[in-house]
């Protein structure tokens, strides 16, 4: 695979008539400053064979790594990251990007003008905040959960964050690193988990009020376009149990104050 400024990881499960690979291809024709890295979480229909087929035709832009088992969407993620930081010491960035495209792949260059462009900025994260301007096609219901996820991370996370669930964030490399070092707690909602250990991380290496800091490292990325890509593996049914992980989320670091980032 090139060498690249900023590789992407995607997780994939069972995402064969949802993921634009033709769209994808194009990109990654156009822009050889990124590259994508599929993370097939053990899917049972045929996506594993699709993105074989795509890495074969797109092998200096993409490569698969396969889990023969469904891990879930924060380790399949982590060990993409991980690997492709191993494998590309040179690599500046890294990230992630959902599968489906709710986010255009296209919006990963200003993510990545706002990283390089900054030298104070750690970390860009999607923000689906519906302002002027924007196109963000969001269901009303899951908008209001939303707001109420954001409302509850304030609270019992310390962490303000308007969208902590956009599936585009990218984060420098040494970062990134840092961030995924260790394996979360929470098998789909480690979002949340990512902020909270970034807090930690400029608390240790700054010494200073991480909550100041991350409003200075940080940059919560106003999206001009989103939209809601039917076949999404979280919905409302899952509202008590995103509540739950939440609270569990905030009782395990709370409880292990030097809980380790780095293997």
């Amino acid at each position: 695979m090139r060498k690249s400024g900023l590789i992407l990881v995607i997780p994939c499960y069972n995402e064969a008539k949802r993921i634009p690979l033709l769209v994808f291809a194009d990109f990654l024709a156009r822009h050889e400053e990124i590259s994508v890295c599929f993370v097939d979480d053990g899917s049972k229909d045929s996506t594993n064979e699709m993105l074989q087929e795509f890495v074969a035709q797109n092998p200096d832009a993409s490569c698969l790594i396969t889990l023969p088992k469904n891990k879930g969407k924060a380790e399949a993620v982590r060990q993409g990251i991980l690997d492709m930081l191993a494998i590309e010491g040179s690599c500046e960035s890294s990230g992630l990007w959902d599968a489906d495209r709710a986010t255009p792949i296209s919006q990963s260059l200003e993510f990545m003008a706002k990283l390089t462009g900054d030298p104070m900025i750690f970390a860009v994260v999607g923000s689906r905040w519906p302002h002027l301007g924007a196109n963000i096609e969001r269901g009303s219901m899951r908008s209001f959960i939303g707001e109420i996820m954001a409302s509850v991370i304030t609270r019992y996370l310390k962490l303000n964050i308007y969208d902590s669930q956009c599936g585009a964030k990218i984060f420098r490399a040494d970062i990134a690193r840092e961030l995924f070092g260790r394996k979360f707690v929470s098998r789909w909602l480690f979002d949340v988990e990512v902020f909270t250990r970034m807090k930690r991380v400029f608390t240790r290496r700054l010494d200073v009020d991480a909550a100041v800091m991350m409003n200075v490292h940080c940059h919560e990325f106003p999206l001009r376009t989103w939209r809601d890509v039917p076949g999404s593996k979280l919905g409302i049914s899952n509202a008590f149990d995103i509540f739950v992980e939440i609270i569990r989320i905030a009782w395990h670091y709370r409880r292990d104050e030097t809980v380790l980032l780095t293997r």
